[in-house]
């Protein structure tokens, strides 16, 4: 299946991103790997994640972070990248 990344969810990327640079690039790299990993994994297996009302969530293994996703019958649409330990469920209502 397609991936495809909303730009709330590519913002999303890019601000944790940015934050685990401030402290080492080879953070962010590392970062940046296993969220691609767990995008292509989505691609293969796309009801691997939990169900929500509207849509899906993914924890992104070894990483605090989880992706908000929706599956349609060809792709896979990434909506949000969020931070699991802040309330998201408030800021993000699938």
């Amino acid at each position: 299946m397609t991936i495809h990344w909303t730009p709330e969810a590519l913002t999303g990327l890019a601000n944790q991103l940015t934050y685990f640079a401030s402290y080492s690039e080879l953070a962010a790299e590392r970062l940046a790997l296993k969220v691609e990993t767990a995008a292509q994994t989505l691609g293969i297996l796309p009801l691997s994640g939990k169900k929500l009302r509207t849509a899906r969530k993914y924890a992104v293994p070894r990483t605090d972070l989880i992706l908000i996703y929706r599956v349609t019958q060809d792709s896979v649409e990434i909506v949000a990248l969020l931070d699991g330990r802040e309330n998201w469920q408030k800021r993000f209502k699938p």
